[in-house]
C-alpha cells in the first residue's frame, strides 16, 4: 500500500478518523478537567459572594438599628433650635458623631464586599478556559469538525488569515493561521498566476445614447484582495490594485453545482455597493473554473493553524460561560463511543492501541496506558468524575481526604522461640531487676457505704457560674468597637478601615459549658487562590443554594468545598 496511511484499531480492522486518536483523547481529557474543575471554582466564588452579601445586609440591618436606638436615646435631650444649655449641646455633638462613625462603618461594609466579589471573581480564571482548549482545538480535529477559510490581503506583501471549526455541538472557534514566508498564499496573488483567460460581461451604461450594454471584463490583469470558503458558498473579491478604492467585483459561488452564480462591483468608500446580478452560463463556467483553483488551496491553509483568537459555545463566548463544566461534558460524550470501541480492540490490558499504516506494507503500533487518561481527573470530585465514566476505563480510587492522617503501623514484633530462655531485665547497674507486684484490689464496699459517697459528692458539686459581657468605661471613645454575642454569632470590624470584620467568640460561655474553645480552621485556598473559608468570609453556616434549589446547612463545616474538615491546624 504504497504512500497510504492510515489508522487502524488494535485488532487491525480500520479506524474512522484519520489522525492520532490518542494524542487527541488526551488533549481532550485535559481541556474536560480544566473545564470541569472552572465549575468547581465558579460554585465556590457563588457561594462566598452569596456569604458576604448575606453578611453586609446583615450588618447593615444591625447598623440601622443602633443607629435608632441612639438616637431615641438622645432625642429628649435635644430641641428645636438652638442649644440652650450644656446638655443640650452635648447630645446635640453625640448625635453628629453618632451619625458619622456609623456612616464610615457602612462605607467599610461595602468596601469590604466589594473587595470579596472582586476577589472571588479574580479566583475563577475565565481568562485561562480558552487557553484550556487551545492545544484541543489548534493541533486537533473533533469528530464531525467542519471547517472554514478566511484569507484577506492587507498590505502590499502581507495578508491575513483564518480558519474557523464548527462541531456538531454548538462549538465554535476561530484559529490563527501562520504561513511560511515562501508559500503561494503568503502575499497577495494575481489571477493571471491562478488561470488564463478568465472574463466576465458587466453591464455599463452608455455614454451617448439611453440604456446600457455588456462589457466584456478580461480578470487576468486582477488582484485576488478576499477568499472566503464556507460549507454552503464561496466569497470571491477581484481589484485591479489594492490600493483603496479600485475598481473590483465581489463574486458568490454556490457549494450546489446547480446554484447560480452572482456578481456585484466593488466601489471606493464602502465594500460593497450595487445589488448582486447573476452571471449567464458562460461568465459562470468561467469563474468556477478560478474558483477551482482558488478553493482547494485555501481551505488547505487551515493546516498552518498556531493559536486560538476566540470560541463559543452554544452562542457565549468561552470566557463569559455560566457552567464551562457543560461544554467539557460535550466534548467527553463526543469522544466516548470511540474511547469504547477502542478499549474493546485493544489487545494490551490495560492499554489503549492504535495501529498505524505506512508505505511498503508495514505498521507502527501506537499506545498508551490507561492510567495516563484516568489519572488526569482521578483529583477531581465525584460528580466531576462521574462525567468521564462513559469512556469505559477503570476508573481511578477516590482520593483521600484533605488532611486525614494515617493510622500509626504495630511494631512488628520478633517470634518467639522456645528453646531459647527468657530475656531478664536488669537494672542500671547490671543486677537483675526484681520483678513488680501488682498493687491489691479494691476493698469492696457495702451499699451503704456507697450510697454515702454518692451523697457527699452532690453535696459538694458547685453551682455552675454564668459569665458575664463587661463593658470597659473606654469603649464608647475606642473607634475599635465589638459585640458580644447573645444567643447567635455577632461580628466585629478591628484594626484599620477597609478591613474585613471579624466574628466575636466567647471563650468564658465555653468553659462554663464544658466544651473546649475551638481553633479556627486552617484555610483551604492554596496560595493565589481565593481564601472562602468560615474566617474570611463568614463566621455562620454558608448555604449551598445549588442549580436545582436544594440547600443544606451543616454545623461546624468550612465554606470550601463542602466537604467535612478532617484535620486542624495548629494555634499559630
Amino acid at each position: 500500500m504504497t504512500g497510504t496511511r492510515r489508522y487502524l484499531y488494535g485488532d487491525s480492522k480500520p479506524f474512522p478518523l484519520p489522525c492520532n486518536f490518542l494524542e487527541m483523547l488526551t488533549a481532550a481529557t485535559d481541556a474536560s478537567v480544566a473545564l470541569l474543575g472552572a465549575d468547581i471554582r465558579i460554585e465556590r466564588a457563588r457561594r462566598a459572594m452569596l456569604a458576604a452579601a448575606t453578611r453586609a445586609n446583615d450588618d447593615f440591618t444591625r447598623l440601622q438599628q443602633l443607629e435608632t436606638t441612639l438616637q431615641g436615646a438622645l432625642v429628649g435631650y435635644l430641641g428645636e433650635g438652638q442649644a440652650k444649655d450644656v446638655c443640650e449641646e452635648t447630645a446635640r455633638r453625640l448625635a453628629d458623631a453618632n451619625r458619622g462613625a456609623i456612616e464610615q462603618v457602612r462605607h467599610e461594609v461595602t468596601n469590604w464586599r466589594d473587595n470579596v466579589f472582586r476577589r472571588a471573581e479574580q479566583s475563577i480564571g475565565r481568562d485561562t478556559l480558552l487557553g484550556s482548549l487551545q492545544e484541543l482545538l489548534v493541533h486537533h480535529e473533533l469528530p464531525g469538525t467542519v471547517w472554514e477559510a478566511q484569507w484577506k490581503a492587507i498590505g502590499e506583501q502581507t495578508v491575513e488569515v483564518q480558519a474557523v471549526a464548527s462541531v456538531p455541538f454548538e462549538l465554535r472557534a476561530i484559529v490563527g493561521v501562520t504561513l511560511p514566508p515562501d508559500h503561494t498564499w503568503a502575499q497577495p496573488i494575481k489571477v493571471s498566476s491562478l488561470l488564463a483567460e478568465v472574463t466576465i460581461h458587466v453591464e455599463r451604461e452608455r455614454k451617448l445614447r439611453k440604456g446600457s450594454r455588456l462589457v466584456p471584463i478580461n480578470l487576468e490583469r486582477f488582484i485576488v484582495t478576499q477568499v472566503v470558503v464556507t460549507p454552503a458558498e464561496g466569497l470571491l473579491h477581484l481589484r485591479r490594485a489594492l490600493k483603496e478604492g479600485t475598481e473590483g467585483y465581489e463574486l458568490r459561488i454556490p457549494r450546489d453545482a446547480d446554484g447560480q452564480l452572482t456578481m456585484r462591483p466593488l466601489q471606493s468608500g464602502s465594500p460593497v455597493s450595487g445589488e448582486l446580478t447573476p452571471l449567464d452560463s458562460d461568465d459562470a463556467a468561467a469563474v468556477r473554473l478560478l474558483w477551482e483553483a482558488i478553493e482547494g488551496p485555501v481551505i488547505r491553509l487551515v493546516s498552518y493553524r498556531t493559536h486560538l483568537i476566540g470560541a463559543t459555545f452554544a452562542g457565549t463566548s468561552i470566557e463569559k460561560l455560566k457552567r464551562p463544566g457543560a461544554l467539557g461534558e460535550a466534548i467527553v460524550a463526543a469522544l466516548a463511543p470511540l474511547v469504547r470501541e477502542l478499549k474493546l480492540r485493544s489487545s494490551g490490558a490495560g492499554e489503549l492501541n492504535l495501529k498505524l499504516e505506512v508505505e511498503d506494507g508495514r505498521r507502527e503500533e501506537l499506545f498508551i496506558l490507561e492510567d495516563s487518561i484516568t489519572n488526569k481527573y482521578g483529583s477531581l470530585p465525584p460528580p466531576q468524575r462521574l462525567v468521564f465514566a462513559d469512556f469505559g476505563l477503570s476508573m481511578p480510587p477516590l482520593p483521600a481526604a484533605a488532611g486525614a492522617e494515617e493510622a500509626p503501623r504495630p511494631r512488628p514484633q520478633a517470634a518467639l522461640d522456645p528453646t531459647q530462655p527468657a530475656l531478664t531485665p536488669l537494672n542500671p547497674d547490671g543486677t537483675p531487676r526484681e520483678p513488680e507486684t501488682p498493687p491489691p484490689p479494691p476493698a469492696s464496699r457495702s451499699a451503704d457505704e456507697m450510697s454515702q459517697a454518692f451523697v457527699a459528692t452532690v453535696v459538694k458539686e458547685e453551682e455552675p457560674s454564668h459569665p458575664t459581657a463587661d463593658f470597659a468605661p473606654d469603649v464608647v471613645s475606642n473607634p475599635d468597637f465589638s459585640f458580644t454575642p447573645v444567643s447567635e454569632p455577632e461580628f466585629r470590624f478591628d484594626g484599620e478601615p477597609g478591613m474585613a470584620p471579624l466574628p466575636v467568640t466567647n471563650p468564658a460561655a465555653a468553659g462554663a459549658a464544658g466544651e473546649k474553645p475551638k481553633e479556627p480552621a486552617a484555610s483551604a485556598a492554596s496560595p493565589g487562590e481565593f481564601d472562602d473559608s468560615p474566617e474570611s468570609i463568614s463566621s455562620f453556616d454558608l448555604i449551598l443554594i445549588s442549580d436545582s434549589g436544594a440547600s443544606s446547612d451543616t454545623p461546624d463545616k468550612p465554606a470550601g468545598t463542602g466537604e467535612p474538615e478532617t484535620k486542624k491546624s495548629e494555634p499559630g
